[in-house]
């Protein structure tokens, strides 16, 4: 059954995946989209909150997942998060005090806990109240680790993953640099991981500081985004990656960097009386002069596993730049907000090149890939109506199959199917897409 909310959103009964009334029913791309949890997928690791932001005297509030975390560090140092209410009388922990190590104090009547979520005393009462230790005066604890700086928080009900299924895999790895920097976007996540691969790129792009800087050969790719797609493949039921291919909707394009002839820049539309797009094509120029700047030899992957180049549940997309690895990371934080993590990571060779790398990321890479280019994704998704009914088009197969991605493979939707709550969905919808135009 499907409610709708006040702010216009419509949702499954409690917000669930969906209810089960028959196996393998086709599902258009609009009930992909609608099964998709409002409030994100549960059953994952989560990028939090930088672990310098954590101090030893001072709770620190999180929202993530329309819910409210505290946080505060043990006697080890170890940053840990309980539920932000305490079971006394529903006060938020975040407004108390870690009075001593390892614990964190109701501000109300003093009830005070620890990294376990027992109540070990309550401040108010004195030393001999009978609430320390009771089972009922527990709060829930969200397991955390902190891995680079970060810390990282499980979400779900059921018991943790293996951290390494949701978490990139540079985090692990102790040669590589990692940089992050972070911001909110008014919006769902759910636009905001559907913003990938698509005929946008080099439309919405084409002034970004990124394409200027780009090889012609690469920029004539990009500017043919809207000509070809992006070939989705699932790996291990969890990252989504993709190989570019001429799109029956636009023909046989013959475009390969190999071949003796590639297509026009620009095109013709006849249904605007022969104009083209782009008006000119003096950028071409520019971008000659660019291949002859940055001529160098080809540079090896620094992503290990293909399962991290794409897209990667529950909310993860990247690409390997070669010289560094792009991670934008998409967490919702209610329903209308959504919190941006970008991480930048290198595996910088020397102590000289640790610091040349540190250099670039804060006086140019965090500015040029999280705020001038995501920047321009950022203003048009925070304006989107996500909710309305929508025609997608033969170049939208790759936000198409990340949401059957979700539906299919999501933790939250296979633990549903173990409990007979959730319905299975086949390829019908995405085959139909793969038609439109033939």
């Amino acid at each position: 059954m499907s409610t709708t909310q006040p702010n216009g959103h419509h949702d499954r009964e409690a917000n669930q995946p969906g209810t089960a009334n028959g196996a393998h029913r086709q599902a258009t791309a609009s009930e992909l989209r609608e099964r998709m949890p409002v409030t994100g997928l549960r059953e994952y690791w989560y990028p939090a909150i930088a672990a310098r932001k954590v101090g030893k005297r001072k709770p620190v509030a999180l929202r993530i997942l329309d819910g409210e975390l505290v946080l505060f560090r043990d006697k080890h140092g170890e940053v840990v998060a309980l539920k932000n209410a305490c079971p006394h009388r529903g006060m938020p922990l975040a407004l108390g005090d870690c009075h001593f190590a390892g614990t964190v104090s109701c501000p109300y009547h003093g009830w005070t806990y620890d990294p376990a979520g027992e109540c070990v005393a309550v401040l108010g009462e004195g030393p001999d109240s009978a609430i320390a230790g009771m089972r009922d005066a527990r709060a829930r604890v969200y397991p955390t680790r902190t891995l680079k700086g970060m810390v990282f928080v499980w979400m779900g009900d059921g018991p943790p993953a293996p951290i390494e299924e949701d978490v990139p895999e540079e985090f692990f790895d102790d040669e590589a640099l990692i940089f992050a920097s972070e911001t909110v976007w008014q919006c769902n996540w759910r636009p905001a991981i559907e913003n990938i691969y698509d005929a946008h790129v080099f439309y919405v792009h084409r002034n970004s500081v990124q394409f200027w800087l780009v090889p012609r050969d690469l920029f004539l790719t990009m500017s043919r985004m809207g000509a070809r797609r992006a070939r989705p493949s699932i790996i291990h039921g969890r990252g989504l990656t993709y190989r570019l291919e001429d799109n029956p909707v636009r023909g046989q394009l013959g475009f390969e960097s190999n071949e003796p002839q590639e297509p026009a820049y620009q095109d013709v539309y006849p249904g605007l009386d022969g104009a083209k797009w782009p008006k000119s094509a003096w950028r071409l120029h520019w971008h000659r002069v660019v291949s002859w700047l940055r001529r160098q030899r080809t540079l090896p992957a620094l992503v290990k596993n293909e399962e991290w180049n794409g897209f990667h549940l529950p909310c993860t997309f990247r690409v390997d730049y070669r010289t560094f690895i792009y991670t934008r990371c998409t967490v919702p934080i209610d329903r209308e907000q959504s919190r941006m993590f970008y991480f930048h990571a290198t595996r910088p060779g020397s102590a000289w090149q640790r610091w040349v790398d540190t250099l670039v990321f804060y006086i140019w890479r965090n500015w040029q890939m999280n705020y001038n280019f995501s920047g321009q994704d950022r203003r048009l998704v925070e304006n989107q109506r996500y909710d309305t009914s929508e025609k997608l088009s033969g170049t939208d197969l790759f936000p198409l199959e990340t949401r059957r991605l979700i539906v299919n493979h999501g933790r939250d939707f296979q633990r549903g199917r173990e409990r007979n709550e959730v319905e299975d969905v086949d390829t019908a919808p995405i085959k139909a897409l793969e038609q439109v135009g033939d």
